[in-house]
């Protein structure tokens, strides 16, 4: 019961946050989600950088994670990324680091049209263990994970769809293949400097799981954005966990366009006069 109260007040803000009408040309969106991968790929040169905190919360704080996500531009279609999470324990003999991945990937824009507001982008990430993990617990093994991202802008209403399979390699006892797939929506209201948005989220890996996380994005300035969020799994039952996300993003220009009157060097001298 209380979880439906909460489903109907988060939709309840994010449908009186939407236009009466449509606008030419939807705002800036958010450019980072809490469980949906965003399917426009940074600029040319342009690269950005999240710091991460988040906890996971049962009958108490288990873990907490932080990480380093940063996406650089290599054309305005194609980026590259590489992610490094590190998580603790927290409580009992367990805690302390409990283990860390590097992330690594690619994401291009195979379709882009500003016309349509539409985004479609095929990635593809790699997942390699490092050695932070406690020498008697078995590591992670290699993983690769295909997906694809699409965001629709409708005015100020943007939606985001996010497919991904995990494909787990046999390491060690694991003999066979292990999928993981994923399904992640999303929606966003960019009216003003506060974005909020709503994602949920279909998860199977031992079993399925789905999440919902309701969230806040501070669009400070052209260059800095401040989200928090709370992903929830559900059971049947209410609510399982819950996993307040802290997210900071920073975008820097690495280099500017020779013409002075392009958008690319307008935006950089943005970045510059609001740094």
């Amino acid at each position: 019961m209380r979880m439906s109260a909460l489903l109907v007040s988060v939709l309840s803000v994010l449908l009186l946050g939407a236009p009466a009408h449509a606008e030419p040309s939807p705002p800036q969106d958010v450019e980072e989600l809490f469980l949906t991968e965003t399917a426009d790929p940074q600029e040319q040169f342009e690269l950005q950088a999240t710091l991460g905190i988040r906890g996971a919360r049962r009958n108490t704080w288990e873990t907490m994670e932080l990480s380093l996500l940063t996406e650089l531009g290599l054309t305005d279609r194609l980026q590259v990324e590489a992610n490094v999470p590190v998580q603790w324990a927290l409580g009992g003999k367990g805690r302390g680091p409990s283990g860390s991945n590097l992330e690594t990937g690619l994401r291009y824009a195979l379709v882009s049209w500003a016309d349509l507001g539409l985004v479609v982008s095929p990635g593809l990430e790699l997942e390699l263990p490092l050695p932070f993990s406690r020498a008697n617990e078995p590591g992670p093994g290699l993983e690769l994970t295909p997906s694809v991202s699409v965001a629709q802008a409708l005015g100020a209403v943007r939606l985001h769809l996010n497919l991904a399979l995990g494909i787990q390699v046999p390491d060690g006892e694991q003999r066979e293949l292990e999928l993981e797939p994923a399904v992640n929506v999303a929606i966003t209201v960019t009216r003003g400097p506060l974005v909020p948005l709503l994602e949920l989220g279909f998860t199977r890996e031992d079993e399925a799981h789905a999440w919902l996380a309701p969230g806040l994005v501070w669009r400070a300035a052209s260059w800095f954005q401040l989200g928090l969020g709370v992903p929830a799994r559900l059971e049947s039952g209410g609510v399982a966990e819950v996993r307040p996300t802290l997210l900071l993003t920073g975008e820097l220009e690495l280099a500017e366009e020779e013409e002075p009157g392009s958008e690319k060097g307008v935006r950089a001298r943005r970045v510059s006069d609001d740094l």
